[in-house]
């Protein structure tokens, strides 16, 4: 939503760039860019959440007149841009319109007997309309005009608030976020908005949805995770040209996402040779140590001493790009590569320190070919290569691995939860993702477009153990013990020494779109029609197994892949806590006192489909603007064996209003209503199709002796001995789902929104939204409590839609914009919200429990605060530049505050969680954070600049906890669980590069 802007100087609207519009060059000057009218094209389809929404491309729009003002039919008008030219006529009421142009600036020019127009960096923007108007006048006196703005007018170019855009949106150039000290993925975009929180990792909440339920679209391909709605693709930084955030009211082109639609537009080559060398550099002996004095952190006393014990490691990022023409006016083409690492030491329980930092290389290349003046052609490939040690088992919440109540104490007490267990249990992760993509663009006349888009995407994980000691160092180890502080004397259940699962996944993907964009004028209404199909697949593809030592069952003569050692002693005198504790974390040395042989798992595969159909109408008239829109998709899901998991078809309506009360486009009052459908993740459908594949175990008892053997001597690994004797065959039996459910509604959001926008200046507007959202057929993993034959009671599960599970948002959004003029540009957004539920996930593995019949516990469905509410949150991102001859100093900063995370009391009981007081009732101080940059750029020569940049982060050094533990049982209750939950100290980023 943007506005128009009186020049009473040339009685026509005066144009302003959009955040991080200027260039390198001249920086300090006003750009103009581009006005949404229509949005044009949708490009793509995804597969099963690589979907393809959207347009990557904008519209150029005007009319021509003479000195007297009249409008003037048929005048030819030339567009020339980075990719070549277009040309063509006004129409009888002197206005003109090109279609499907790519992000960049253009010149436009208009003759006609002797009588000349031009107009120069006519900036366009993705899903925007730019307006120009263009005033004949002689060569000899355009000539002798003063100025540029004497001679043409440029009204209109994207301003700040439009009443002819519907959706809550904002466009960034690379060039401003390349100003702020921000972390480096495109992802930073969204964190400057309002309604936006969490997201340090690129996976923010917006608006009440969940952090997998954003859409990243990058060149219209969604590279969304299809198993977790996470991002899934390491984009290169230096191939962003500029990213288009939708935070609510997204029109119908959009499917599959209930938060933050994130559309990337990467780099094109253009008829001008460019490129960058840039080498980044962080180090933590800059840092400020972590402060671990606090008494809530004495608990990280290990963990902190261990990080800021470190060894000095030189975190650099390289990275590099080119682009320009192959063939002039025709073919061009653009390249970038990034290999970018970061490292940060944590303690085992050995003492040993490991990295939990990671490596990622990315690529991208694009060539775009200009057949004619009407038919674009782009081919694309984009690749990530990411490796790095993740910590499996205590990385994850208690609940999910039934660790103990109270903490376990080992040698040198070491608590095993929440501290990080020995280097056995660190897993290395590899993973590669790629898309290739061919799109065909037309023009089919001053009025249509056309595209057509292909592409196919894929992701590879690879799970294996990154350490290993012995026969059994790659092998889970399970610890039992009585803890003699607990009167009835109940067992602790504990998980060390290995990977949780071994294997690999993939992800393959194929996706086809078809759009049409339309402009058609019936009577005093203007119409822009946009419809579209889209259609796409998804696989996926897995096989995880047990770690440990593969062969065969001696038992069963079954295939084994690995083995889960279970490390206690039931003798008596071993059941009191530090007596008879086998495993030594200092050495890793144990003896088992009974094994699970797993069984090798045979290949999983999932399989779905999407097909989706899209059709709006947008009418503007008069003051109004009425925008008609509706999207009809179908999704089918099913395994390897062809049984259906999921088959669910909907429609989602769309309908916007904008009046502007006044008649001058600088005020505009906006009401929107939609409905919105999440997608279901892959990891759903994998659930189902990995039950069977568990096949099962045998489990092996050993013996104290055996043949005159003792066998406490003899390595767990070696269970072919006769010191190992099978006590049972076992078929693996773990209900985490019911049966299917193919009838299984998809949740979605039906979103109110009323808004008031108000242009300030020429180059300022502030925006004022009130947004309701509420879920609708939210499901889950429903557990409940039957008497079994005997009487007693059983778990019963079954995945359904839940009536009486919830989620809304409520939220205020105020945002002020700054474009760039007189040197400097801003923007600033404050958020009031609430979000509150009983159901914050969307992969049904979380139990949505009710027990009511058996026990009186207060299990997840208790109603309340979600845990990424930030009722109150404020951002500040502004930049400076102060131009001298050869030199430009630019001053960024980023100011943010938002509230603490909520949590409450719990209780983990034998059928639940217990809620003891109101869920969100507790809630962490909030979170402040000062962050500065300064970049310096020195022209070398002609076409050559040197970057220099110093960042500073957190200057203040606040380190306020982030997380909080909920349960009472663990004796962490308000306290962070691990050091990843702390606000990081203050660093440092310097960078050096070279331009041209």
């Amino acid at each position: 939503m943007q506005a128009e802007a009186i020049d009473l100087r040339s009685n026509g609207v005066v144009c302003s760039p959009p955040i991080g519009a200027q260039t390198v060059e001249a920086r300090s000057r006003l750009r103009c860019w581009g006005r949404p009218l229509a949005v044009l094209l949708l490009l793509f389809t995804g597969v099963a959440d690589l979907f393809a929404d959207g347009t990557q491309t904008g519209v150029l729009a005007g009319t021509v007149k003479d000195a007297r003002g009249e409008l003037l039919q048929g005048v030819p008008v030339e567009l020339s841009g980075p990719q070549g030219n277009r040309n063509g006529y006004t129409d009888e009421e002197g206005r003109f319109r090109f279609l499907a142009l790519g992000v960049g600036s253009y010149d436009v020019s208009a003759e006609l007997l002797g009588l000349t127009a031009r107009a120069g960096e006519v900036a366009i923007y993705v899903n925007r309309t730019t307006n120009v108007e263009l005033v004949l006048k002689e060569e000899q006196e355009a000539a002798t005009e003063s100025s540029v703005e004497d001679w043409i007018q440029v009204i209109a170019e994207a301003p700040l608030v439009d009443r002819f855009e519907t959706r809550l949106s904002t466009n960034v150039r690379l060039e401003f976020l390349d100003e702020l000290p921000v972390q480096r993925f495109y992802q930073s975009v969204a964190l400057l908005l309002p309604g936006v929180s969490g997201g340090a990792d690129g996976n923010p909440q917006t608006s009440g949805a969940l952090r997998s339920s954003n859409l990243y679209l990058v060149d219209g391909v969604d590279t969304t995770d299809p198993t977790t709605g996470l991002f899934g693709l390491n984009l290169t930084y230096e191939a962003v040209q500029e990213v288009q955030v939708t935070t609510a009211a997204p029109t119908s082109d959009y499917g599959r996402s209930s938060g933050a639609v994130v559309n990337v537009v990467t780099r094109s080559g253009t008829n001008r040779y460019s490129g960058n060398a840039r080498w980044v550099n962080t180090n933590n002996a800059w840092n400020s140590d972590f402060d671990g004095s606090a008494p809530e952190l004495r608990h990280l006393g290990r963990d902190i001493d261990a990080a800021n014990a470190a060894p000095d490691e030189l975190d650099s990022t390289l990275a590099l790009s080119l682009g320009g023409p192959l063939w002039k006016d025709r073919l061009w083409f653009f390249s970038a590569f990034e290999d970018a690492s970061s490292s940060f030491s944590r303690p085992t329980l050995e003492g040993t320190l490991w990295d939990g930092g990671a490596d990622v290389e990315s690529s991208a290349f694009k060539v775009t070919a200009q057949a004619t003046p009407q038919h674009t052609l782009v081919a694309q490939h984009t690749a990530d290569d990411a490796s790095f040690a993740a910590f499996d088992p205590f990385a994850r919440d208690p609940s999910e691995l039934a660790l103990p109540e109270v903490p376990v104490t080992l040698e040198d007490e070491n608590e095993v939860n929440p501290t990080p267990g020995e280097i056995f249990a660190l897993e290395a992760i590899g993973q590669e993702g790629r898309f290739s993509k061919l799109e065909w663009n037309a023009v089919l006349g001053r009025d249509y477009s056309l595209v057509l888009t292909l592409a196919e995407q894929e992701r590879e994980i690879d799970r294996g153990s990154l350490n290993s000691r012995g026969l059994t160092g790659d092998a889970a180890h399970v610890g039992v013990v009585i803890d003699p502080r607990d009167e009835q004397e109940r067992f602790n259940f504990f998980l060390f020494n290995g990977a949780t699962e071994v294997g690999f996944e993939r992800r393959p993907r194929q996706q086809g779109n078809l759009a049409l964009d339309a402009f058609v004028s019936t009577g005093a209404i203007e119409h822009e029609i946009k419809a579209g199909v889209d259609y796409q697949e998804t696989e996926s593809e897995s096989q995880l197994n047990a770690p440990g030592v593969a062969g065969l069952d001696p038992a069963t003569g079954l295939e084994v892949a690995g083995q889960l050692f279970i490390d206690f002693d039931l003798r008596p005198e071993c059941l009191v806590l530090g007596q008879c504790m086998p495993f030594n974390p200092n050495t890793g040395e144990f003896q088992a006192f009974s094994l699970f042989n797993m069984w090798a798992r045979p290949r999983q595969q999932t399989r779905e489909e999407t097909t989706a159909v899209h059709f709006s109408d947008t009418m503007i008239f008069d003051r109004w603007l009425l925008s008609l829109g509706v999207r009809w998709e179908s999704v089918r899901g099913e395994d390897e064996n062809g049984r259906r998991l999921v088959d669910d078809s909907d429609f989602a309506p769309r309908i916007g209003v904008n009046w502007d009360p006044i008649g001058d486009g600088k005020m505009i009052l906006s009401a929107t209503w939609g409905r919105y459908h999440e997608p279901f993740l892959q990891q759903y459908l994998d659930a189902f199709a990995r039950l069977e594949p568990l096949t099962g175990f045998t489990e092996y008892e050993r013996l104290e002796f055996a043949g005159g053997r003792d066998c406490r001597t003899v390595a767990p690994g070696i269970i072919d001995s006769p010191c190992w004797r099978p006590i049972g065959v076992m078929p693996f039996i773990q209900a985490l789902f019911g049966d299917p459910d193919p009838d299984l509604e998809r949740s979605s959001v039906e979103e109110f929104m009323v808004g008031f926008e108000r242009q300030l200046t020429t180059n300022t507007a502030i925006t004022l939204h009130w947004i309701d959202r509420r879920w609708r057929d939210l499901w889950d993993d429903v557990l409940t409590l039957v008497p079994d034959p005997s009487g007693e009671p059983a778990v019963a599960a079954e995945v359904l839609n839940l009536p009486e599970a919830e989620r809304q948002y409520r939220g205020l959004h105020l945002l002020f914009q700054k474009r760039f003029a007189d040197n400097w540009q801003m923007l600033a957004s404050y958020t009031w919200s609430e979000a509150e539920g009983n159901l914050f996930s969307a992969n049904g593995l979380d139990d949505f429990a009710d027990f009511r019949d058996f026990v009186d516990t207060n299990l997840v469905n208790r109603f309340g605060l979600a845990p990424y509410d930030r009722t109150h949150q404020l951002g500040v991102f502004g930049n400076y530049q102060i131009p001298f001859e050869r030199l430009l100093i630019s001053l960024g900063s980023a100011l943010r505050y938002t509230d603490g995370v909520p949590y409450q009391a719990e209780r983990f009981e034998e059928a639940g969680r217990r809620f003891l007081t109101p869920r969100g009732s507790e809630r962490l101080p909030g979170v402040l954070q000062l962050d500065l940059a300064a970049n310096f750029d020195v022209r070398l020569a002609s076409e050559l600049e040197l970057e220099l940049k110093a960042e500073i982060f957190n200057l203040t050094d606040e380190q306020e906890a982030l997380a909080a533990e909920s349960l009472l049982d663990t004796g962490l209750f308000g306290r962070p669980r691990t050091i990843n939950a702390l606000q990081r100290p203050r660093s440092y980023r310097f960078s050096i590069g070279l331009r041209f």
